[in-house]
This record gives C-alpha cells, sequence and structure tokens, in this order.
C-alpha cells in the first residue's frame, strides 16, 4: 500500500510540473475563489494553509483574505528530526505563501 501511494504521489507530481504557470494560475485563481465562497470559510475563525510546491494549487488569494478577515492563520511545520507535524502561526513579518 506505501508503494502504491508513493508511485500515486509521483505520478501526480510529475502531471502537475508538465503544466503551464499560466494554468496553474488560472486553476489556482478558480478554487481558490470557490473555497473564499464557501460556507465552511465563511464561518472560520480559524484556516490551515500549505505553502504551494511544484505547480501545487496557489494559497495566496486565501491567505491574503484571512489576514483582511484578523482570520488566525497557520502553517503546517515539519520537524524531519522527529518524523513529527505541528501547526505554526504565521509570523507577521513573512509573506503567505511562496510563489510556484
Amino acid at each position: 500500500m506505501a508503494d502504491e501511494k508513493q508511485n500515486l504521489r509521483a505520478i501526480l507530481s510529475e502531471a502537475r510540473c508538465s503544466l503551464s504557470a499560466a494554468y496553474i494560475g488560472a486553476l489556482s485563481t478558480r478554487v481558490q475563489q470557490r473555497v473564499l465562497s464557501s460556507q465552511a470559510y465563511l464561518a472560520a475563525t480559524k484556516i490551515v494553509l500549505y505553502a504551494p510546491l511544484r505547480g501545487e494549487v496557489e494559497t495566496a488569494l486565501i491567505a491574503a483574505d484571512a489576514l483582511r478577515s484578523h482570520l488566525r492563520l497557520y502553517y503546517p511545520i515539519v520537524d524531519r528530526e522527529k518524523r513529527r507535524l505541528r501547526l505554526g502561526a504565521r509570523p507577521p513579518a513573512l509573506l503567505p505563501c511562496r510563489g510556484m
């Protein structure tokens, strides 16, 4: 099962990397607009986002709206040494997301 999951991740990552930046940007905008208009987002007081890598959906519009709306914004932090994942509040001096 783990090998199958890793294989699927590799296939999907390669497929994302083959998409143009313009196409990824257009799809990212559509996804983010859908999230921003969802009942779950509108009712939220805390938001967890990720910093997109290798063609993943951008999250900058959501982060900007969350900050404007004074929502608590968190990102996952990986502790590779302990093999653990925790959530960290966004430091005010950092931009919400990295670019593609």
